[in-house]
């Protein structure tokens, strides 16, 4: 199963926001973007996302395939991406 989704380490810009509430323009802070190195398995992808999950499952005979804490990444803000050998 790990073969079909191979895993990846992908350094990407997130979004984010402040604690909010009212404030002066004047005492708005800098823009600025977090980079983020998320490492998964690539359980799939189109034209506008790529989608890695952080733990497989379901490898016994017989048992269903699973996978959990799936992360969407959309694509305008990937930085890099390499494969890893797992």
């Amino acid at each position: 199963m790990a073969a079909e989704h191979p895993l990846q380490i992908i350094e990407w810009l997130d979004s984010h926001h402040d604690l909010g509430g009212w404030r002066a323009l004047e005492d708005v802070a800098p823009l600025n973007l977090t980079t983020i190195r998320t490492v998964g398995f690539l359980i799939d992808e189109d034209k506008d996302v790529v989608r890695v999950a952080m733990s497989l499952g379901g490898f016994d005979e017989g048992a269903t395939p699973q996978c959990d804490a799936l992360m969407t990444i959309p694509k305008v803000c990937v930085l890099s991406r390499k494969a890893l050998r797992g």
